[in-house]
This record gives C-alpha cells, sequence and structure tokens, in this order.
C-alpha cells in the first residue's frame, strides 16, 4: 500500500501531515520516506539515507518520533527520478506500508491515494503540483483564509468543488474526518471521537 502526500509549495505543511497520519493510524507500520530535490553534497543525480534516530530536527527523524517503523531520506533530480520510483518498488515488493512525501513520485508509480496539502493564501505553485495536482484523491486545506479563494495560475481550481476537500486548522494536521475516510480506505477500524 502506497500514500503519497504533495504540496504546492514550500512550508505548507506536508511533514506535519506524514506525521499526523502515522499517529493517528498507529496499528499500521508504516514505513515513511521523504523525496526532495536537495542538491547540496549530492555526488550523483540520486542517492538514500536511512534515518535511525527519532528526533523533532529533521523530516526523517519527525517520521520515526511520530510512529513510523522506518523513515528513508531520498534525494533525486528530476532526471533520476526512476532511480527514487525503483527505490520504492522495492520497499513495496516486500509488503511495506508506504508513505511518500512529495510530488514528483506520483509521475512514475500509483499510489493507492494521493492528498494535497494546499494553502490557499500562497500564490507560489511548484512545478511538479502542476504537473500531479490533477492526479490528487483529496485535497487538505491548510492555514487558508477561507473567503479568498485560490489564485494560482494554469490549474484547474474546479477540482476542488469536485473532490474531497478537508479543513487543517494547525496543529491538527490531519482532520478527524480526514483520518475517518484514511481509516475506511485501509481497511482499519474506524475510531470515532467521543462526544462529551
Amino acid at each position: 500500500m502506497i500514500l503519497a502526500i504533495g504540496s504546492h509549495s514550500r512550508k505548507i505543511g506536508k511533514t506535519s501531515v506524514v506525521c499526523a497520519i502515522i499517529r493517528g493510524t498507529p496499528e499500521v507500520r508504516w514505513t515513511a520516506i521523504k523525496i526532495s530535490s536537495n542538491r547540496r553534497g549530492l555526488s550523483s543525480g540520486f542517492d538514500s539515507f536511512e534515518e535511525m534516530v527519532a528526533s523533532e530536527t529533521c523530516d526523517t527523524g519527525r517520521y520515526l518520533a511520530a510512529g513510523a517503523t522506518e523513515a528513508y531520506w531520498l534525494r533525486a533530480t528530476d532526471a533520476e527520478m526512476d532511480r527514487a520510483a525503483a527505490f520504492v518498488r522495492i520497499l513495496e515488493a516486500d509488503n511495506r506500508a508506504l508513505i511518500i512525501e512529495s510530488n514528483r513520485i506520483v509521475e512514475r508509480i500509483h499510489p493507492d491515494l494521493y492528498t494535497m496539502a494546499l494553502n490557499y493564501d500562497v500564490d507560489d505553485f511548484k512545478d511538479s503540483a502542476r504537473r500531479s495536482f490533477a492526479r490528487a484523491d483529496a485535497y487538505l486545506r491548510v492555514r487558508s483564509d477561507l473567503r479568498r479563494p485560490p489564485r494560482w495560475q494554469n490549474v484547474d481550481v474546479e477540482r476542488l468543488s469536485r473532490l474531497p476537500v478537508y479543513e487543517v486548522i494547525p496543529p491538527d494536521y490531519a482532520p478527524s474526518g480526514f483520518l475517518m475516510d484514511l481509516r475506511s480506505r485501509l481497511e482499519l477500524p474506524v475510531v470515532r471521537e467521543s462526544v462529551a
């Protein structure tokens, strides 16, 4: 099973969403993967790093702190994304539950669920997000002014009226409705919030 989380820009809350999903599905033994194009210190177009320490100082450490059983950071240029996809397929073949923070991976694999985090107040829209926007199964609207419609250029914003859009109010990055739908889709017992 593969779950992918993307966003249209930097600093929207993708990592927080991934961690909230991991915490909200503790019975799943998640292997969490961050795929980035960070080239600093990258000697070739691709490398992988397995995180071993749970911490709040890096994204992969945050995955482990949230409860993931394994965490990897893959750095890949666009030209080397096939190598990142091959890495993911090897883990998938081992019947691992994968949660991947990346837009670009959905151009090479077909996740069981792809969710994109959006902030309507941020006008920036990455090329990778523009290419993957139409592949999303659901959207998470993070920290947005509800009165302001998105003003993104060359993006089919009408999709937002045709698919589920869950409201994210930090620090809760996995709203209960989203988690209930996700748990149902993963065929996990649905945990309902208690009403006091």
